[in-house]
């Protein structure tokens, strides 16, 4: 075929098949030679890119754990006086602030006692001044101020005995909580020292939960939770301790929460 080219063929490349082709063309033919057609870019429709922002946004753990509610503290109160009980001011179940009165018991003498003390006090603090006056006017001897100095702290010291003592005869809740046990009835005589009541202290209530050890690098100390109690309301408690010695048998780790309750 003179004067006349032809290019076909067929290239296979990686994993596509491309193919060759070119017309026949007679290049001594000027007048039938059509010039190969320009790219048109009139009709071209541009592509529209379009670039969205996305803000980093924390995502939320929920992790669900059953426990139990405990007291934070048991407090145990004893009576610092050997006496008899004469009233009873609470009753178990019974919901006690700090200083409330729960029982009280018989002064007997202990008042007049107080009374004849303060008066020993006055009197010393008298002697003890008067003594200063003349020690001035060198009308004293020395070793006599510290006599009465010696006297004035004795009966000082008398008087906040037995005015402990009498004090001693109210028995007061020492925190605020729940009365829980009673132990003693009015005409009982309690010894020094014998526990006369049993006080809960729930504030905090606290929240116990053991937490699997693949999940406890995601609590920390003062984070935020959320209660659920078997009735069905909810409340915000907040984590307080975080062991770190996993139990043995259970490969959990124990994590107390305190829910605040105002008393």
């Amino acid at each position: 075929m003179n004067g006349s080219w032809l290019a076909a063929g067929v290239i296979a490349a990686g994993i596509g098949i491309y193919l060759l082709t070119a017309d026949v063309v007679n290049i001594n033919d000027t007048e039938k030679v059509t010039p190969p057609a320009q790219d048109s870019h009139e009709n071209t429709v541009i592509p529209v890119v379009q670039a969205s922002h996305f803000e980093q946004v924390p995502v939320k753990r929920t992790l669900t754990l059953y426990g139990t509610t405990e007291t934070d503290r048991t407090v145990t109160v004893s009576a610092e006086l050997a006496a008899r009980v004469i009233t009873i001011s609470a009753e178990r179940g019974q919901l006690m602030a700090a200083g409330d009165e729960m029982i009280r018991l018989r002064e007997g003498s202990l008042k007049a006692q107080l009374k004849s003390a303060e008066a020993r006090v006055r009197q010393a603090e008298q002697d003890y001044q008067s003594a200063l006056s003349l020690q001035k006017k060198k009308h004293i001897a020395d070793n006599q101020i510290t006599q009465l100095e010696a006297s004035l702290a004795e009966a000082l010291s008398q008087k906040e005995q037995l005015q402990t003592q009498w004090e001693n005869t109210l028995i007061k809740a020492p925190v605020s909580g729940i009365l829980n046990k009673r132990h003693v009835e009015v005409g009982d005589f309690i010894d020094k020292g014998k526990p006369v009541a049993e006080i809960l202290d729930l504030d905090p209530l606290v929240v116990h939960v053991d937490v699997p050890q693949n999940h406890i690098n995601y609590f920390k100390s003062g984070q935020k939770a959320v209660v659920r109690f078997l009735g069905g309301a909810t409340s915000e408690a907040t984590i307080r301790f975080i062991d770190r010695q996993a139990n043995a048998s259970t490969r959990t780790f124990s994590v107390e929460l305190t829910i605040q309750i105002p008393i």
